[in-house]
């Protein structure tokens, strides 16, 4: 998480809650969620509910797809407003980050990287910044703007 003081890593449970903060946290089988931003940051400190929302879907996905979870190397929150955010996921495989509104689960994940496998054997995944998937299709942004 980001803080007044720096950077700073927090583990916390589904739920939201801190439990380990800076050296305190043990590099573990646990997902990496990066944006996350605070004036400050404490033990016991529970995570806004609109990020606990994307922790339950996470878990679930995590206990459904373990092996597809696994092909992802973080979750990044993305801060709309004060009531709004999107997630943005790294596959492993892939260099093209996906973004994916709020939600997330193995038919929408298998769907990701159905359509990153046919982007890369088309020759055009180096061209593309990013690939969106909030509203369920796949609509490409390469570096020159959308591109369908």
């Amino acid at each position: 998480a980001e803080t007044g003081d720096g950077a700073v890593p927090l583990a916390f449970d589904e739920e939201g809650v801190v439990f380990a903060i800076g050296d305190q946290v043990r590099l573990a089988e646990l997902p990496v969620i990066s944006g996350l931003r605070f004036s400050s940051v404490a033990t016991g400190m529970r995570l806004p509910s609109l990020v606990v929302d994307f922790l339950a879907d996470l878990r679930d996905f995590r206990m459904d797809a373990p092996e597809l979870f696994a092909l992802f190397s973080e979750y990044r929150i993305v801060r709309k407003n004060d009531y709004a955010y999107e997630v943005v996921v790294y596959p492993m495989h892939y260099r093209l980050p996906v973004r994916i509104g709020t939600t997330i689960n193995a038919e929408m994940i298998q769907y990701v990287l159905m359509v990153l496998e046919y982007l890369r054997r088309d020759g055009r995944i180096d061209s593309l910044e990013e690939l969106d998937f909030r509203n369920g299709e796949g609509v490409l942004v390469s570096r020159e703007g959308v591109d369908g």
